[in-house]
């Protein structure tokens, strides 16, 4: 059986870790058969967040534990993306500091180092800074995001999709660690961004249950050296 609420708290250690999320920046996991969302607490740092600081909610945004902590506000990032999407189980929210750059600068964000192949293309981007805590801010995200698994926000941050909460995490640290390369070649010349078909092909390679496994493992490795892990 998943431990959903564990498994939340880790990934929001981890992106605290990376500088990816610091004092906002949420997580997600949702338990199909059961219908609950389980996310972040509203106001515990997310380098110490643990199991019981993970919070349920229902597709419509409502606790499963009416006496339970309040969620983040942009609850409905979640939430909209399970209700338009049969493939996605974990939805990723952060403030990854080189990507946000691409969509400040209306620079497309596109596939040029290895790992970064998990990109189909460029990163789609809302053009719109808010905050997005209603339906016609989730609807606006959905528009922008398309069938793609990230969208930037404008001066904003970042939303990552997948089908589970690891494949989540890596693709948010890999679309990342992909900026910082894009970013520093820019400043040697021009970035040269891999073709479709290279992409796909290096996606194919690279992009496997056993590699985001290893991925997992290093991170959690990381986190347990530098006292992040194991939870307490």
């Amino acid at each position: 059986m998943t431990d959903y609420p564990k498994l939340v708290a880790e990934a929001n250690r981890l992106l605290f870790m990376e500088g990816l999320a610091t004092s906002s920046g949420h997580v997600s996991a949702f338990d199909r058969e059961a219908g609950v969302v389980h996310v972040n607490s509203f106001d515990t740092p997310r380098g110490r967040l643990r199991p019981a600081d993970v919070v349920g909610v229902t597709l419509d945004n409502e606790p499963t534990d009416p006496d339970a902590s309040r969620p983040v506000d942009e609850v409905e990032i979640h939430t909209a993306i399970y209700r338009a999407r049969d493939d996605v189980n974990a939805v990723v929210h952060v403030h990854p500091p080189t990507a946000t750059l691409f969509g400040i600068a209306g620079v497309d964000l596109v596939p040029v180092h290895i790992r970064g192949s998990v990109l189909e293309g460029p990163v789609p981007v809302l053009d719109r800074p808010d905050k997005i805590t209603d339906r016609d801010d989730s609807d606006a995200m959905l528009a922008a995001m398309g069938d793609a698994n990230q969208v930037l926000i404008r001066g904003h941050g970042a939303v990552v999709a997948d089908r589970d909460v690891k494949s989540a995490v890596v693709r948010a640290l890999v679309i990342e660690e992909n900026a910082r390369f894009q970013l520093g070649a820019s400043v040697l010349g021009t970035p040269v961004a891999m073709t479709p078909a290279e992409a796909a092909r290096v996606r194919d390679q690279n992009w496997t249950p056993r590699s985001i496994a290893k991925r997992w493992t290093f991170y959690t490795w990381r986190a347990a050296q530098q006292g992040y892990l194991p939870i307490d």
